[in-house]
């Protein structure tokens, strides 16, 4: 089938659904919230993520999704017979936040929340405040959008500039992950630049 086909299912917490075979590549557009897990056919489910692409080379008769969280979720897949490629801010935004779930999931206890800063005040005027100082995190994960039209300045105090009390700059679409529990604040380079923040306790 040379269309692809879009399938969505709303899982509650321990709930599973079936898939019947349709094409032999595989995309997860999107994951709402929680763990799932994905088998095809008796293979053993495994966690997958938003963005995630795979290729099913042999035939096969269903796909097995497994909510392993503790709410309900909603997934969102492509099934084709050849790659679906997909360029959007949404996605890239959406398997950030997916990939800190599972770092959250591989701590006992931990939580991840989210933070979305729009926009970041324009170096040489102000600054703004993206993460509070927090002696229990355990990771914090900063990331540029990737609308933005120049760069994110991070650093300790509300000081930060392009060019002083400077730890970290990213152009659109960078990263930065740390095991640090101080405050993060974020000057940009026009005024209309977004920062998206993670933090894992």
């Amino acid at each position: 089938m040379r269309t692809p086909r879009y399938e969505s299912r709303t899982l509650a917490a321990g709930a599973r659904a079936r898939i019947g075979a349709w094409g032999k590549f595989i995309t997860v557009l999107n994951i709402s919230a929680s763990t799932i897990l994905m088998g095809v056919d008796d293979d053993p489910p495994q966690q997958i993520v938003a963005g995630l692409q795979f290729p099913i080379e042999a035939s096969y008769e269903r796909i097995e999704l497994l909510n392993a969280g503790g709410v309900a979720a909603t997934v969102q897949l492509y099934i084709a017979d050849s790659p679906v490629l997909i360029a959007s801010d949404s996605l890239i935004v959406a398997m950030v936040a997916s990939l800190a779930n599972i770092e959250a999931g591989l701590v006992p206890g931990a939580t991840m929340t989210q933070s979305d800063h729009n926009p970041v005040a324009q170096t040489g005027v102000g600054s703004t405040q993206i993460l509070a100082a927090n002696p229990a995190r355990k990771w914090a994960l900063v990331t540029a959008d990737l609308t933005n039209a120049g760069n994110l300045y991070l650093g300790p105090t509300n000081a930060v500039t392009d060019v002083a009390d400077t730890f970290f700059g990213m152009m659109a679409g960078g990263s930065w992950r740390e095991q640090y529990t101080g405050a993060v604040w974020a000057a940009s380079e026009n005024g209309t630049e977004i920062a998206h923040a993670y933090e894992i306790t």
